[in-house]
C-alpha cells in the first residue's frame, strides 16, 4: 500500500507538469525546427500533465501489484479526466482542443476507445517505470526540504 503526504503529492504534480512541458515542447520544437515553448504559463509547466499523472497514480496505486488492474484503473480514470477536461475547456475557451469524431467508438469526439487503451498503457509505463524513479527522488526529501522546494516553485 502507498502513503504519501500532501507535500509529496504536490511535488509529484509539479514534476509531472514539468515533464509534460518537456515532452510537448520537444515534440513541437522538432516539428517546427525551432524552439517552441508549449503551454500557456510563463513557467515550464503544463498542468494537464500533472493532473493526468496524479489521476493515474491516485486511481491505480492501491492495485500497484496487479498490472491488469493498474491498466483498467488508469484507463478509466484518465478517460474520465479527458472527457471532463474537454467539456470544461470547450465551455471556457469556446473551442475544441482535440476531436476524436473521425475515430470509431468515440463519445462526442471528446474520448474514444483507442485513447482509452493509450491511457491504460501510459499508466503502466508511469507506474512501473517513470514513477518508480520519481518516487525515489521525492521520498528522499526531508519534510523541511520538501516545504522549501515547494514554496520556491509555488512562488515562481
Amino acid at each position: 500500500m502507498f502513503s504519501y503526504t500532501f507535500y509529496q503529492w504536490l511535488l509529484f504534480f509539479y514534476i509531472y507538469c514539468f515533464i509534460g512541458w518537456i515532452i510537448e515542447s520537444t515534440i513541437n520544437s522538432a516539428e517546427q525546427k525551432k524552439f517552441v515553448n508549449r503551454g500557456f504559463l510563463r513557467i515550464p509547466f503544463i498542468p494537464l500533465y500533472g493532473f493526468g499523472a496524479i489521476t493515474m497514480l491516485f486511481s491505480s496505486l492501491w492495485v500497484r501489484d496487479n498490472p491488469t488492474l493498474v491498466f483498467i484503473c488508469g484507463a478509466l480514470s484518465s478517460t474520465l479526466l479527458e472527457y471532463t477536461t474537454g467539456i470544461i475547456m470547450e465551455s471556457i475557451f469556446k473551442m475544441k482542443y482535440w476531436d476524436y469524431s473521425d475515430i470509431k467508438f468515440n463519445i462526442n469526439g471528446r474520448i474514444c476507445l483507442l485513447s482509452t487503451f493509450f491511457w491504460g498503457f501510459l499508466t503502466l509505463f508511469l507506474m512501473y517505470q517513470l514513477h518508480a524513479f520519481v518516487e525515489k527522488i521525492v521520498l528522499g526529501f526531508s519534510e523541511k526540504s520538501l516545504i522549501i522546494t515547494l514554496t520556491a516553485i509555488s512562488l515562481v
